[in-house]
């Protein structure tokens, strides 16, 4: 007699683990921002943001949201909806900052956004390179090969800045290149097709609603208000560093 399948969540259930994962890492988000918006907007020393700390916060910040955004896409009943809807967020963020001087091109929206609908496009393929582990061995090999390109490699081409070259002169506040970024995404469909069968560590399914699950909770709507914010304390507080 064959043993039982592993039951899986259902489509609709959120795992508090995942959410509390995306609190912690817009609780960062929010830390880096706080200080960039000292920095550029109040005059507040270089160093206080330029520095190994807060570089490391941006990368854990980000690397946790594009990760968490992948394992989310095994649990979406529409990654295509879920694409345009970021898209449309990352339009806002680009509007917003052209307001203040700080224009964002392609960002960490304007990325996922693209790796979703990569990630709908493609999902049979991608399932399929799953086995033997292909596919996080791949991701692995692609994010360190790629990784200079995280900051983006000079080219004389002017269309190829979605995928880490950039031509002279290019500027984006936020810049999130799909090259070695959607490697980073395609292992979190890979980790998110382990928690669905539910092959974590007990632990994982075991966490139960807290402050940062209830902040992961929100991370988009988070993510288009706080800035705003920041940006209005960051100029009343402007003079102290005048």
């Amino acid at each position: 007699m064959s043993a039982p399948e592993k039951s899986r969540p259902a489509r609709q259930e959120r795992l508090c683990a995942i959410d509390t994962l995306r609190g912690i890492a817009a609780v960062l988000m929010i830390v880096h921002h706080i200080f960039f918006d000292l920095v550029t907007f109040s005059g507040a020393p270089r160093g206080l943001f330029y520095n190994w700390f807060f570089d490391l916060i941006h990368y854990v910040s980000a690397g946790l949201f594009i990760i968490l955004a992948g394992v989310s896409s095994r649990f979406s009943r529409n990654n295509y909806k879920r694409a345009l809807r970021t898209f449309g967020c990352a339009l806002i963020v680009s509007a917003g900052s052209l307001v203040v001087g700080e224009p964002i091109i392609y960002g960490v929206l304007h990325f996922l956004a693209s790796a979703m609908l990569i990630y709908a496009l493609c999902a049979p393929a991608f399932v399929k390179l799953e086995r033997f582990c292909v596919l996080p061995t791949l991701c692995a090999i692609g994010t360190v090969v790629f990784a200079p390109l995280a900051s983006g490699a000079q080219t004389a081409y002017r269309c190829l800045w979605m995928f880490g070259f950039v031509y002279p002169g290019f500027y984006s506040a936020d810049y999130f290149p799909l090259l070695p970024w959607v490697f980073v995404f395609l292992f979190g469909t890979w980790l998110g097709a382990l928690i669905r069968e539910q092959r974590f560590p007990a632990p994982f399914y075991a966490v139960r609603e807290n402050f940062a699950a209830r902040i992961g909770r929100h991370a988009m709507l988070l993510y288009l208000l706080h800035q705003p914010v920041i940006y209005a304390l960051a100029m009343l507080v402007r003079p102290l560093f005048s």
